[in-house]
């Protein structure tokens, strides 16, 4: 079997603690046909430095930007990308060797346009931690499958996936430039808007490491609403494609909007938020007053533990005083997670 080429793009801004561990990955995938497009986002560190030191000269293509955020670097790695297939990795995370091998494979024998793969989070800034280990592949070839796995194709990531360039291409399927929070769930929700059939591998696996504290998921956005607003768009487009989506994911999952509103209350207690409290209230319950339909909904879903419980309850009462106390100590009791994680991780000479 002739394998086709596989561009992996992998943008990065000041990672110079973690790219080292990341090229590495990709030095020793067991995959020849590869190239590997580096997006340097700006970096001010030493980052392009370790990454000129220890690249494959034969494979790499490092192209050097201002700096535009991760959306933009993805873009031009897609503009810049040659291969059948595509991948995007993260600049602080490991595939294993035999990864894209294996999803190629697939992708090649059923003549997919989606392969996705395993993966596992060693630093969960989630208050509960739920590592994925679906070790069986499997081919879903309708949409009923589709929304029936909606939990193992990592939604709210755009890694871990191979996608046929081609195809990303024909549907125009790109990063908004323009969003700074929700980018990845946007980008997935449109992929699989399109898709008929989507594989899996469950023997390869996208490691994580999320040990970054500054990273752009764990600082405060601005005008998240905006961002907030069009997750729900997609999301709405996303459930006419799939008929079988809804009731699946409210069996499984609190309401969307809902989800969505927790995350515009978490983004107000985020470490770098200058906000007063004074300010954080009116925001929430302008918030609260702007999308008081998506908490009179019928339609609230399962929650999947008692932390999501509570949360509902906190989050329907409409109280902002409740949500208030409630997200900022949520926040704090993230960050000591995190840095706990990432002790554990350190020692465990994860990174």
């Amino acid at each position: 079997m002739v394998y086709p080429k596989v561009s992996i793009i992998l943008p990065t801004f000041n990672a110079e603690n973690t790219i080292k561990t990341t090229i590495e990955s990709l030095n020793n995938l067991k995959y020849e046909n590869l190239e590997i497009l580096v997006i340097n986002d700006g970096s001010t560190d030493n980052t392009i430095k370790i990454i000129e030191k220890i690249s494959n000269s034969k494979k790499t293509k490092i192209i050097n930007q201002k700096n535009g955020g991760v959306s933009v670097a993805r873009n031009r790695g897609i503009e810049a990308a040659t291969g059948k297939y595509c991948f995007f990795i993260d600049s602080d995370d490991v595939l294993e060797k035999n990864s894209i091998t294996k999803m190629v494979s697939m992708a090649e024998k059923e003549k997919l346009n989606l392969v996705c793969c395993n993966y596992s989070e060693f630093n969960s800034t989630k208050l509960k931690n739920k590592k994925e280990d679906i070790n069986t592949s499997f081919i879903a070839s309708n949409k009923k499958q589709i929304a029936e796995n909606y939990d193992v194709f990592f939604v709210q990531s755009a890694c871990a996936k191979l996608i046929n360039l081609y195809f990303l291409k024909k549907y125009h399927l790109v990063f908004n430039e323009n969003m700074k929070l929700g980018e990845d769930l946007t980008f997935s929700l449109n992929l699989l808007s399109v898709v008929d059939k989507i594989g899996y591998v469950g023997s390869a696996t996208y490691n994580i490491f999320n040990v970054n504290p500054t990273s752009l998921s764990k600082r405060y956005v601005s005008d998240l609403d905006k961002d907030i607003e069009l997750q729900d768009k997609v999301w709405n487009r996303f459930l006419e494609t799939n008929p079988y989506i809804k009731d699946i994911y409210l069996k499984r999952h609190i309401n969307f909007e809902v989800y969505l509103l927790s995350v515009y209350f978490s983004n107000l207690f985020l470490f770098d938020c200058r906000l007063t409290g004074r300010v954080k209230l009116m925001k929430i319950s302008d918030m609260i007053k702007s999308n008081i339909n998506w908490l009179t909904s019928n339609e609230r879903g399962t929650p999947q533990n008692k932390y999501q419980e509570i949360m509902c309850k906190v989050i329907y009462s409409n109280n902002k005083y409740f949500i208030f106390i409630f997200f900022l100590l949520k926040e704090r009791l993230r960050r000591l997670k995190f840095y706990l994680g990432r002790i554990n991780s350190i020692k465990s000479k994860l990174i």
